[in-house]
């Protein structure tokens, strides 16, 4: 019997994986983003931290977590306008993400999407910068730590 249940759960887990690989394979090349596997591999970390109904360091887990960075990161050379684009996608892609899907899922989603939103609103970079090769890397920079200020409220 423990090995019926032991070969079930590995196949559970298998499915997980395939099944978040296939969604951020979607979500890849839906926008037109880069599909590497330290993505990947950081989008399987946000998803089992929003997944995780137990932990009692969800927040954290959530809002530490570097997928939208690393995504952003990623992009070649965006302006502002791709930046904001992709972030966006990046919170409807949390609607529908993970496998979670009771209610508490979903409110930990939204909650997480909604504070992303809420700080890409007021991203505000001085147009001075926006044609320095660093733009990028201020940009995200100035997303993150509104995220940080706004998780702290």
């Amino acid at each position: 019997m423990e090995s019926t249940l032991a070969t079930y759960r590995l196949f559970l887990e298998d499915e997980r994986k395939n099944i978040l690989t296939e969604q951020f394979n979607k979500f890849a090349d839906l926008h037109n983003l880069p599909n590497n596997l330290k993505l990947r591999k950081s989008y399987t970390k946000l998803m089992d931290a929003l997944d995780d109904e137990k932990s009692s360091t969800w927040l954290d887990t959530v809002y530490t977590n570097n997928f939208l960075f690393d995504l952003l990161s990623a992009l070649p050379n965006p302006k502002e306008r791709e930046l904001r684009k992709t972030t966006q996608a990046f919170c409807h892609l949390l609607s529908s993400a993970g496998l979670g899907n009771k209610n508490s899922h979903r409110l930990m989603r939204n909650r997480y999407a909604q504070s992303v939103s809420g700080a890409l609103s007021e991203v505000i970079i001085d147009a001075s910068l926006r044609k320095t090769p660093e733009f990028k890397s201020i940009w995200t920079m100035d997303l993150k730590e509104r995220l940080n200020t706004k998780r702290d409220k």
